[in-house]
């Protein structure tokens, strides 16, 4: 069974990994140095503090997944940006952990856990090519706000 801890600064090399895996196309992902030379990537961890919100998806002691939130302004260059007063959210899980529902259960217990430390809204991004990534975000109570040549940005508001 997975359960969630509060991410902390000691994570921070789990979530680069994550975000390699987020940022290249499915089953191919970036290397940690494409990733950093890219701002509109390297943006999603390098400022990322545990204030900002982030839990660690642990299946017994092992690290699966995460989700982490980050406020960005509009000269980050954000994939998924809305507002600079709505958090955007990265989640991942290792490929080997993914298509066994702990990705909802991740979404689902990092939405309960932001609304419980007074996020009122979040955003995300999605490819257009990414069918399952809009489906998954719609199912966890996101809608689409913006469409761009490449990303969808999606919105939820916290109830």
């Amino acid at each position: 069974m997975a359960t969630i801890r509060p991410a902390t600064s000691t994570d921070m090399g789990f979530l680069a990994h994550l975000l390699r895996l987020i940022a290249g196309e499915p089953g191919k992902p970036r290397t940690l140095d494409e990733c950093r030379a890219d701002p509109r990537i390297a943006c999603y961890v390098d400022g990322w503090s545990p204030d900002q919100l982030g839990v660690i998806c642990m299946n017994a002691h092992t690290r699966i997944g995460a989700a982490w939130l980050r406020q960005f302004t509009p000269s980050d260059r954000s994939r998924g940006f809305v507002s600079p007063t709505i958090p955007e959210l990265s989640l991942a899980l290792v490929p080997e952990y993914q298509g066994r529902g702990r990705g909802a259960y991740l979404r689902d217990a990092f939405l309960a856990h932001a609304q419980r430390h007074g996020v009122n809204s979040i955003s995300a991004a999605a490819r257009r090519n990414a069918p399952g990534l809009q489906r998954f975000l719609a199912e966890g109570g996101f809608s689409p706000v913006s469409e761009g040549e490449t990303e969808i940005t999606y919105l939820h508001v916290c109830q």
